[in-house]
């Protein structure tokens, strides 16, 4: 069987893991016509899930932009989704400090859980 959709979504995003994957998911089972995206302050990007009837356009956006350009230019097709600290790039070794403490704060609380 054809795959009804894909989840486009970064490698320098270490926080980005099985719980924000099933909530993406979650969100496209209920409304399977639209893209589900992650929320960013200046609007919508990935890690995103597209809908298979997306994918051609998807294909023709330049290779700079990509799906982010996509995502903010079509967000009535849209369903933007609040992954907290899952979104945070790890570009620079200040970048990683800060994810590597995020993923330290969030292991401590789930061990005193």
């Amino acid at each position: 069987p054809k795959a009804p959709s894909v989840l486009i979504s970064l490698c320098d995003q270490p926080l980005f893991g099985v719980s924000e994957i099933r909530r993406l998911q979650e969100e496209y089972l209920a409304f399977p016509d639209q893209i589900t995206a992650s929320a960013y302050e200046a609007g919508p990007g990935v890690p995103a899930i597209f809908p298979r009837e997306y994918w051609k356009s998807l294909k023709s956006c330049p290779l700079d932009s990509g799906a982010k350009a996509y995502l903010r230019q079509h967000t009535n097709s849209v369903r933007v989704l609040d992954i907290g600290e899952a979104t945070m790039d790890v570009d620079t070794p200040e970048a990683y400090k800060k994810a590597h403490a995020v993923y330290l704060s969030n292991q401590t609380n789930n061990l005193n859980k």
